[in-house]
């Protein structure tokens, strides 16, 4: 609004400048509060709306994978991408999380609507390489 309300009056530098600062907030809101998840045979990779923060844990490092409840608040110290001792999480809602176990014992946790289907998803992958199953596509 007080972008449209300068270049309407006709300072170009202060609409540029408020033009500019309202470009980048909306570019950093995108990059903390939208991702894009995907969870295949590879692993987990998880990635913000424009490329950046992004997140993979390859298939092989997957130790557990489960399903929490998560307040951000008390668990995280907030909301967004939230680094604590022994976790990364990127907790946009309170609720249902999927939480991946690294083999470094470090936790990653997502909050996201189908954290069962994902979670199942990557446990099948890990169960998979686990008994050093091969892909019926593979030779």
């Amino acid at each position: 609004g007080l972008a449209v309300w300068t270049w309407a009056l006709a300072d170009v530098v202060a609409a540029a400048i408020t033009t500019g600062v309202a470009i980048l907030v909306a570019l950093l809101a995108a990059a903390m509060t939208v991702f894009h998840v995907r969870a295949d045979r590879t692993g987990l990779t998880v990635r913000s709306a424009v490329g950046f923060p992004r997140f993979a844990i390859p298939a092989a490092d997957i130790a557990s994978v489960g399903v929490i409840d998560v307040a951000g608040l008390a668990h995280f110290g907030g909301w967004g991408v939230r680094i604590i001792p022994g976790a990364t999480g990127v907790i946009l809602r309170n609720g249902t999380a999927l939480e991946v176990t690294r083999g470094s014992g470090r936790r990653f946790v997502l909050t996201l609507d189908d954290a069962a289907t994902v979670a199942a998803v990557l446990g099948a992958v890990r169960a998979s390489q686990a008994g050093g199953g091969r892909d019926a596509d593979q030779d």
